[in-house]
């Protein structure tokens, strides 16, 4: 029990509560409407983003993406360093991406989809 615990139990119960109830029903039936729409196929702007070609690519190398976007901004961030080139952020943070796709896309070609 943590020091300030002892003077409100009734807080921090009401609290856990309210963080347990308060978050996990509503993500649980947001969840259950999106597979729910999802079976019968999305309609209007959001079938359409998600019938766009371009996302249709992203989700088929966003494995590739999840385990890449971590590794390429450390490999990336002492070539800039040695170019001395800080702008803020904006252009690491393309160049990451633009990275991390094409490394993303490469794992798919050469690696995921063989195996696949």
């Amino acid at each position: 029990m943590r020091c300030d615990e002892w003077r409100w139990p009734w807080v921090w119960r009401l609290a856990r509560l309210l963080a347990l109830r308060g978050v996990s029903v509503p993500t649980a039936l947001i969840g259950l409407w999106v597979v729910s729409k999802a079976a019968d196929g999305f309609k209007g702007l959001a079938g359409f983003a998600l019938t766009f070609p371009p996302s249709i690519y992203l989700g088929r190398i966003s494995y590739g993406i999840y385990v890449y976007h971590f590794f390429v901004p450390a490999a990336l961030k002492p070539l800039f360093d040695r170019f001395h080139i800080n702008d803020g952020g904006v252009a690491f943070g393309l160049i990451c991406l633009v990275t991390t796709v094409s490394v993303a896309s490469l794992s798919w070609f050469l690696l995921e989809r063989p195996i696949n």
